[in-house]
């Protein structure tokens, strides 16, 4: 297979919408992404260099060899047909020296307005209707939006597969992409919610270390209130000590037994057991006596 400089020269008469799709197209083209499969099976990654000549000579000048070197270098034509294409010489010259160096199924005519048999030269009709796409619209923006959507059916010749082939394709690239982007959120989500778990078990040890912190503070109160007289005041602060489950039965620090046996009494004094009485009772039997803290 020869080796083209160009994939794709763009043949168009310079009025304004011509101008523009032929822009669009070129630009279109040569951002093109081929879809894996197809790079595989052609061998080709994507459409390399399209030639589009923003000037338009007079139509008395002949194309140059400039020109006609650039259009004998191109593998395919692409002539943007529009109801004024006919009156331009410069555009008729083109396909004429075009189709020197190749065939007509190398041509590859984009009507934008008209009727092809009103808007394709007669050296494209003489070969049967080749419409490669129809991009009409009632206006630039719908014309331009279609170009976007008929590409594939412009691409497919150029890549030796059909139009099918090429759109089944792109829809399986498409739907590994939103498979790959899912996978990707999924993949955020976990990380976020292990973050998140990680974060609140953080959080939750240093609300506990804190707790714990308070309640020492509070015991050390209530061993203070106890020495200075105040009984009720060190039990009610070492009670005040409470867990963050209501239903908890363990103590938020070991302190807090102290600080509430201390404040009861209950410890044993010296060498007897011993603690100070709010109150005696009196029994009958052999125990005389019973005091109660």
């Amino acid at each position: 297979m020869k080796n083209y400089k160009y994939d794709i020269f763009i043949s168009y008469k310079h009025e304004s919408l011509d101008k523009t799709v032929a822009a669009k197209l070129q630009k279109s083209l040569e951002h093109y992404k081929i879809p894996k499969e197809i790079q595989k099976k052609t061998g080709k990654e994507k459409i390399k260099r399209v030639f589009r000549d923003e000037e338009e000579l007079a139509v008395s000048s002949d194309l140059g060899k400039e020109i006609e070197g650039q259009i004998a270098q191109s593998e395919y034509l692409l002539v943007v047909c529009s109801k004024k294409t006919k009156e331009s010489q410069w555009v008729l010259k083109e396909i004429d020296t075009f189709l020197k160096y190749r065939d007509a199924e190398h041509i590859l005519p984009v009507l934008i307005e008209g009727e092809p048999e009103e808007s394709f030269p007669e050296s494209i009709l003489a070969y049967g209707d080749p419409m490669a796409a129809d991009v009409r619209g009632k206006n630039e923006k719908e014309v331009l939006k279609k170009v976007k959507k008929e590409l594939p059916r412009l691409i497919a010749p150029i890549l030796h597969c059909s139009y099918d082939e090429l759109k089944q394709r792109h829809k399986v690239q498409k739907t590994n992409q939103l498979l790959g982007i899912a996978s990707i959120v999924v993949c955020v989500a976990v990380a976020f919610t292990s973050y998140a778990l990680f974060q609140a078990q953080r959080l939750k040890k240093e609300n506990q270390a804190t707790r714990k912190n308070q309640a020492r503070y509070l015991c050390n109160v209530s061993d203070s209130l106890l020495k200075a007289g105040d009984r009720i005041g060190a039990l009610q602060t070492a009670m005040a000590i409470l867990p963050e489950d209501e239903k908890a039965k363990e103590p938020v620090v070991p302190e807090q037994i102290n600080a509430l046996n201390n404040a009861l009494y209950s410890y044993k004094h010296d060498t007897s057991f011993y603690f100070r009485a709010n109150r005696m009772e009196e029994l009958n039997g052999n125990i005389e006596h019973v005091k109660f803290s």
